[in-house]
């Protein structure tokens, strides 16, 4: 049985980096698009990316709990 765990991640954070900070608490986003060396999170997220060599889930909103977004119009929250 695996256990869920959800982290908070800015959404500026490049692939690589992103593993990094996950790595000491034996933790993985296990997405890894082509582009996962120069893209970040919120690139991913803007564009529904696909990781093209991760097992299960391959989209990256199929594993976001929740969103909080500024933007030039105002601030948003999903749940």
């Amino acid at each position: 049985m695996c256990d869920l765990l959800a982290v908070r991640i800015q959404a500026g954070v490049l692939g690589p980096a992103l593993e990094d900070q996950l790595r000491p608490d034996d933790l993985t986003l296990r997405h890894f698009p082509q582009s996962f060396e120069f893209s970040s999170l919120g690139g991913w997220l803007a564009t529904r990316a696909g990781g093209h060599f991760a097992t299960g889930p391959t989209h990256i909103d199929d594993m976001v709990e929740s969103m909080h977004v500024v933007s030039p119009y105002g601030a948003g929250e999903s749940r």
